[in-house]
């Protein structure tokens, strides 16, 4: 990792926090996926993953999916809560109804 980071130590001086370097490797995870899925032709994205069953553009709405709940669980827990609760509802188990946090702490 100290060679990876080489440049931006010199430029930003050194990361002392990990929750830094998780977000600078989040941010070169996402730049590295943007460059692939730019030059995936339309017929790529019809291409069988590696997860049986699942086409390339399934496994990437995949990704935008659990990012996008990721950054509203971050920015709007009580929104992200209520959606949890919303596709909780009916489906799965009650033990994880119920695991999922209410407005005020109740479950």
């Amino acid at each position: 990792m100290a060679r990876r980071y080489a440049l931006a130590n010199i430029l930003l001086g050194p990361r002392d926090d990990p929750y830094d370097e998780l977000l600078d490797d989040l941010a070169a995870e996402h730049r590295a996926l943007d460059a692939v899925l730019a030059r995936m032709t339309d017929a790529q994205w019809d291409l069988p993953s590696h997860a049986p069953g699942w086409l390339a553009r399934d496994q990437v709405a995949h990704l935008a999916h659990f990012d996008e709940a990721a950054a509203l669980a971050i920015t709007d827990a009580e929104a992200f809560a209520r959606g949890c609760r919303r596709h909780a509802c009916g489906r799965g188990s009650r033990r994880v109804r119920e695991a999922i946090p209410r407005p005020g702490g109740a479950r």
